[in-house]
Formats: C-alpha cells, sequence, structure tokens
C-alpha cells in the first residue's frame, strides 16, 4: 500500500440520504412517555437536533428538568435504548 492512501471512509446517511427523523420522533417521544413527559411536536425535534444525541435530548426535555444533569443523563440513556 502507497503512503497516504485512503483505504476506508465514513459517509453518514442519517439526515443527507436518508429522512430520519420519523424515527428519531418516535424514539424521543417513547423516552419522554417513560417520564410521563408530553411528547414533541415534528418543528420540537427539528429545532433540537443536529448537536449531537444528548443535547437532542436536552433540548427536547420541558424547561423545568432541562438543566438538571442527571435527569439528562437519564433520559439520554432511555433515548439510546429506545433508538
Amino acid at each position: 500500500m502507497k503512503p497516504n492512501t485512503i483505504t476506508h471512509f465514513i459517509f453518514d446517511l442519517d439526515g443527507t440520504l436518508a429522512d430520519t427523523m420519523g424515527d428519531l420522533r418516535t424514539a424521543m417521544n417513547r423516552m419522554l412517555a417513560s417520564f410521563e413527559l408530553r411528547p414533541v411536536t415534528a418543528e420540537e425535534a427539528l429545532a433540537n437536533i443536529n448537536r449531537g444525541a444528548r443535547a437532542f435530548v436536552q433540548g427536547c426535555l420541558p424547561e423545568t428538568v432541562r438543566n438538571d444533569e442527571a435527569f439528562v443523563d437519564e433520559a439520554y440513556r432511555v433515548y439510546s435504548e429506545c433508538y
């Protein structure tokens, strides 16, 4: 193999070639329901996407718990199981 030869590459399809917002929102709403919180609308989900999964979860949580790091960690864990 020649030096500096690219042998692998990663391509992220999520949101680029594959519309996965429906799946992301379904998982989010399952997580929220598990805590007896109201579901997010498509607009709310879209407004909180693209900063990483934990930030997505945190942004979709109600303001009353959004800054509770332990709650966000648990919500992220549950969301990850749902997705």
